[in-house]
Order: C-alpha cells, then structure tokens, then sequence
C-alpha cells in the first residue's frame, strides 16, 4: 500500500509539472547585467530582484534591467562595484555590501548612502531581534538608526568575517577565519563555539 502511495505521488507530481508552461530566459549581460559573474540575489518587497554582480549591481522588474555602479567622484554612487552580500531588512530596505564597504539604497532618490566608516571585504548582513543590521570584515559593525551611522561591536579578535546568522532567540553567530562565536541578543556576551570535528 505504501508502494502504491509513493507511485501514485510520483506521477501526480510528474504529470503537474508536464502540465505547468515554464519558460525560462537567461539573464545575461546582453539583457543589461553588468557582469555574468553573480554573486547576490534578492527580492524587495514591491518585487524587484536585485543582483550584485562582480562589476556593478543590477535591478531587474521582470522586463528590463536597471544598473547602477561606483563612479568615483559621484558621493552617492555606489561605494564600489564588486557586490558581496545583499540584504533587504525589517523595513524594506536595500544594504549593499561591496568588495570594500557598504551602501544603502535609497528609492526616494534612485542613489545610495555609502558608510564609509565601514571599510573592507564584507559579506553578510544579520538583523539583531531589534531591528539592527549588523555586518562586517575584521570586526562587527552594527547599524544605529539614530545617528544613521555603523557602529563598532566589541567582538572576538577572530579573523575575517565570513557570515553572520541568528536564530529565533535572537543570539547571532559569527562565522570568521579563525573561530565561530556567538552573541546574545543584546550584543554584549560573547561566546566562542567548540567546533571540534571527531571522526
């Protein structure tokens, strides 16, 4: 009887899918993306993808693609053009991060706000139970509303950060070159993680 279920399952699934028209195009550089090498993709909440490229980030509405680079010179251009990590927060904004630093959408104005006190290779992004982004490279910078700046987290001198995680209690996890840590909700207890591998 088991059998007879998984079969039956199997070719109702089969027959779903031969029926769905899927159509598929390749988003491309000659469709507007600024480079074939992706390395982040996300969807904000009015439904456009945006992906961060190797060379400039890229928004696509399903149709068209809209592109957007660092032009030096130009304050709120892009901070750089190697895009990292893309991370749509609580309420709905856009953070960037670059082969060296990070930047926030701005949709008001179509351009960006770039932090610049917040140098270097980041990655990643997490949102503190609060609603502070957090990211970082050689230490923890966590974003204060209040002064619209980054801020530095007293941190494990662990290496370069590679990601950050939370889970539903709200304790974030650091994943860098030399050790995992974790912080508690409040970012003020830090915790390194055995990660012993017994074989």
């Amino acid at each position: 009887m088991r059998h007879l279920t998984v079969i039956l399952t199997w070719l109702i699934i089969s027959m779903a899918i031969q029926a769905a028209d899927f159509k598929f195009q390749h988003l491309n550089t000659s469709y507007g993306l600024p480079n074939q090498q992706v390395e982040a993709i996300v969807q904000d909440q009015d439904g456009y993808i945006w992906i961060g490229t190797r060379n400039g980030l890229a928004k696509f509405d399903g149709y068209n693609v809209e592109t957007y680079y660092h032009v030096e010179g130009q304050y709120n251009s892009l901070v750089h053009n190697f895009v990292h990590g893309l991370f749509v927060d609580s309420k709905h904004r856009l953070w960037v991060s670059t082969e060296n630093g990070v930047s926030r959408y701005r949709p008001e104005t179509d351009d960006f706000h770039s932090y610049y006190n917040v140098r270097g290779y980041c990655t990643s992004f997490v949102e503190t139970n609060d609603g502070r982004v957090m990211t970082g490279y050689g230490q923890l910078f966590a974003y204060d509303e209040h002064v619209d700046s980054f801020l530095v987290i007293p941190s494990l001198n662990a290496g370069t950060i590679a990601s950050l995680s939370k889970d539903k209690t709200g304790i974030i996890y650091v994943s860098a070159s030399q050790m995992i840590f974790s912080l508690d909700a409040s970012l003020t207890r830090i915790q390194p993680l055995d990660v012993t591998i017994i074989s």
